[in-house]
């Protein structure tokens, strides 16, 4: 007589990977704190009080975004006029646009027929918006334009951050790679590219859990900030290739181009010179321009992620 279906014990936490213990050249700077981490210790399952890993690199973003802040503060102090942004290697594209495009009188001057700013329509809409609650009676408003900007790109690496550690499994060290990233400490305030990578990260985190409409909004959105989320399908695409799983790069694909389309219509049929100036700016300065969303900063494909390519997993949908 068969005996009866068991039920299935809930799994105990993982076991994490400890870098002191797996990075060759990151032991050898364990050695003023004592050395590597001991074999018999429990990463993961022990209980690590107050200072748990996703906390820890949460103080590190911080620590990367308070660095951020200090390598523009010259120019925060000085003004980014004359030769400052060059010879303190601080420039920012907030300020010089925040006259240049006209946000000081207008803040949704790039919504006009008119108008020439050299970002695509969400980002635009990211730069009108905090364009729109500065106040008209303050002295430097240029100044304060920046403040704001550059407190969201924090909140955005932070965001960006975690996603990235969720993403990981049992290495969320990893996420450390993003959480100081000096790229991102020198570069991140310089325009609104942070909207889209924290965008793309958190399609990258709901493809990792199957949830491929989610990833496709979300990678069409970050696409309607910068186009280069959308080259993380060339990824997914492989994948479906090595695996035989067209259905899911097709539904991720469509749901990305429609998200992308449904943002980006209303504005080209409103004002089409307008909307293709990004195209045609990009286009006029090259493979190395800031603005034409071809190098923006990127994100490590680790973890779960780089798991599902190695060994051939791909989220099925229904």
């Amino acid at each position: 007589m068969n005996e009866p279906n068991q039920p299935q014990p809930a799994r105990g936490p993982v076991r994490i990977t400890v870098p002191s213990r797996a990075d060759g050249f990151l032991r050898q700077f364990t050695a003023l704190i004592g050395g590597p981490l001991g074999r018999h210790s429990e990463p993961g399952r022990i209980d690590p009080g107050f200072f748990s890993v996703e906390r820890v690199i949460i103080l590190m973003t911080t620590v990367g975004a308070l660095l951020m802040l200090l390598a523009k503060n010259p120019c925060r102090i000085n003004g980014w006029t004359g030769n400052n942004p060059y010879a303190y290697a601080c420039y920012s594209d907030w300020v010089p646009l925040f006259s240049a495009r006209g946000f000081a009188e207008n803040p949704w001057a790039p919504f006009s027929a008119a108008a020439q700013f050299e970002y695509p329509v969400l980002m635009s809409t990211v730069a009108s918006a905090v364009a729109s609650i500065i106040p008209t009676g303050i002295e430097n408003r240029s100044l304060l334009y920046f403040d704001i900007n550059l407190l969201l790109v924090a909140i955005l690496w932070m965001v960006t951050v975690i996603a990235t550690l969720r993403m990981t499994g049992r290495r969320p060290w990893d996420a450390a790679m993003v959480a100081i990233a000096p790229g991102i400490i020198l570069a991140g305030s310089i325009n609104w590219d942070m909207w889209a990578v924290a965008l793309l990260a958190l399609g990258m985190l709901a493809f990792a859990r199957k949830h491929t409409v989610l990833a496709g909004v979300l990678i069409g959105l970050g696409a309607a900030m910068k186009i280069y989320p959308f080259f993380i399908l060339g990824a997914v695409l492989v994948l479906a290739i090595r695996t035989g799983k067209f259905k899911t790069f097709w539904v991720t694909a469509g749901t990305a181009a429609a998200t992308w389309v449904l943002v980006n219509l209303p504005y080209a049929l409103a004002f089409p010179t307008s909307f293709m100036h990004f195209f045609n700016f990009s286009s006029e300065r090259g493979q190395v321009s800031p603005a034409s969303g071809t190098h923006s900063m990127s994100l490590p494909i680790t973890g779960r992620a780089s798991r599902n390519l190695k060994r051939n997993r791909f989220p099925v949908t229904a």
